[in-house]
């Protein structure tokens, strides 16, 4: 026998008295059903984000049609949703992805694409706590102002900007997640689930107000009460250079956009070891969740441009969002404050932003213990200290995963607040779809690299991996591409020039994650374990 076939014999021995995983089961329990997926999907694309999307992307891209954008995306978003479930179906682990990739290309690729995923999710917790006041509570005491004519509440909300404010606000969130996340799974879903109904409510409200009120009476009660003028606003945009037609690159720019939005139909996988009747609740987790989030996207957009009218919405964006002298109305031209010129009655300027402040505290929700869950799958593999997927006793939670989760979190609160680097966030987008199209290739390689795993479906289900697969890698790597590409990235981080130390940043996350798989295994293979071969292996339930 040779040296090196005594070491493989060595260490597999060694290993095998070790153990594969860090215990025989992961002590997780299937306990969510089909609605949970479906709602945690829903609740982590966020709804209600359309309010403020719609203004984003008017003054991010000129000349775009966002209910056409919505249409151009879906296709795409809908194969990757197949590829996804299909995926899950055949192995409905906690981890996601990185199990899947792990298995089916290599352990360090797996780990490297989970680990940017992971930053990439947790590093949103920074701007997007900071909505809570400033898209959230902000606007709704801006809207009891003008609907009941006190002041007071827009002094308050007055208040509500700034580094410390925005501090407040993240620490605010983090502790209200963090409770929901350590009281455990079941509890953590029954808040998300009033978090969801908050969010529903005023998405249903805003939706039921555009039904009822045509562009006639928009206008009147915008002139009347606004203290400006309808065809003003469309003027003093137009003298300012905006073109509020509609144009190919425009479109094909705020469609990339439109796919950040969609981002979030696979977030049930990521718990997907906690999931009953796995293969039917993950379609409509992933597959329904995506086709319900596209037909509500596209109502609020076609109908804010057929109430409020394309040209004033666009015009109203580039006005505001450029601090143009001509927009003098206290809120950037987002709906849940616009929605007051449709109906004044206070009860809808109230629960239409309530939806934006049930969607940042959900939606954080989800991405928290989406993380959490990732960081646990990898220290169940033993790529991370082991000490992160153990459970508590009273709570059942993962207790040290959790801490971790929030101090990284808190981390990009302070980040956020006092600092400019989360401008990083605008080369994300790539990094997102980059991580997608890695999980696309896996899929079409399954049937090639782990025979033994297509040997256990029907034919069309494999045809169907390598086909989709490739449409979800080429596709997602097209969008990656684009959106790092200059017209993407100049006109989201409203500079002009590209940033090469973002790029180098997004480039770095998956070097590093690389990296840290490059020496636990090391680290591993001197007490006997190979993480290479180990983590060949399916972990069990």
């Amino acid at each position: 026998m040779s040296h090196r076939s005594f070491a493989s014999q060595h260490l597999a021995e060694t290993q095998q008295k070790a153990g594969v995983f860090v215990r025989e089961a992961t002590g997780l329990v299937r306990q969510l059903g089909a609605k949970d997926a479906v709602m945690y999907n829903l609740l982590n694309m966020g709804i209600p984000w359309t309010f403020l999307y719609i203004s984003f992307a008017a003054i991010l891209f000129p000349g775009v049609n966002l209910p056409l954008t919505v249409v151009l995306g879906f296709p795409l978003i809908l194969v990757t949703a197949f590829t996804y479930y299909l995926l899950n179906s055949m192995m409905p682990r906690t981890g996601g992805d990185f199990v899947w990739v792990g298995r089916i290309i290599h352990p360090s690729i797996g780990f490297m694409n989970n680990f940017a995923l992971a930053i990439f999710f947790i590093s949103f917790v920074g701007p997007v706590s900071a909505w809570l006041f400033s898209y959230g509570v902000g606007t709704m005491l801006l809207n009891l102002s003008a609907t009941t004519g006190n002041a007071n509440y827009a002094a308050i909300a007055g208040q509500l900007s700034g580094p410390v404010p925005t501090m407040v606000a993240g620490i605010i969130v983090l502790a209200i997640i963090t409770i929901s996340l350590v009281a455990g799974l079941r509890w953590t879903f029954r808040f998300q689930w009033a978090m969801f109904a908050l969010a529903m409510l005023g998405v249903l409200t805003f939706l039921g107000v555009m039904a009822t009120t045509n562009n006639a009476t928009f206008v009147s009660n915008f002139n009347a009460n606004s203290g400006l003028n309808y065809n003003s606003v469309i003027s003093a945009a137009q003298n300012g250079g905006y073109s509020l037609g509609y144009t190919l690159t425009g479109t094909l720019l705020g469609s990339v956009f439109s796919f950040l939005n969609y981002y979030g139909f696979n977030f049930s996988t990521f718990v997907g070891g906690e999931v009953r009747n796995s293969n039917r609740s993950q379609l409509y987790g992933i597959v329904g969740a995506t086709i319900i989030f596209a037909v509500l996207m596209f109502l609020v957009f076609e109908s804010s441009y057929v109430v409020m009218g394309q040209p004033f919405l666009h015009a109203a964006s580039f006005l505001s969002g450029n601090g143009n002298s001509a927009w003098t109305l206290p809120s950037g031209a987002v709906l849940q404050y616009l929605v007051i010129f449709a109906n004044s009655n206070p009860i809808v300027g109230v629960l239409v932003p309530l939806a934006i402040i049930g969607s940042v505290l959900g939606s954080l929700t989800t991405i928290m213990l989406a993380v959490v869950r990732q960081s646990f799958a990898w220290s169940f593999d033993r790529v991370l200290p082991t000490k992160f997927a153990d459970l508590d006793s009273r709570f059942h939670s993962p207790i040290f995963g959790i801490g971790l989760v929030v101090v990284v979190s808190l981390v990009f609160v302070v980040l956020n607040a006092f600092t400019t680097v989360l401008t990083y966030l605008s080369y994300e987008t790539s990094g997102l779809w980059a991580t997608t199209a890695i999980v696309g290739l896996a899929a079409a390689l399954l049937p090639y690299r782990r025979r033994d795993l297509a040997a256990l479906v029907s034919r069309n289900k494999r045809v169907a991996l390598v086909v989709l697969g490739v449409v979800t890698f080429l596709g997602s790597l097209a969008v990656a591409a684009i959106a790092l590409s200059p017209a993407y990235l100049l006109a989201t981080t409203g500079g002009t020039a590209i940033s090469p130390l973002n790029v180098a940043g997004l480039f770095l996350t998956f070097i590093v994650g690389f990296l840290i798989y490059v020496i636990s295994s090391a680290l591993r293979k001197r007490n006997g374990i190979d993480l290479a071969l180990s983590m060949r292996e399916i972990p069990p339930e």
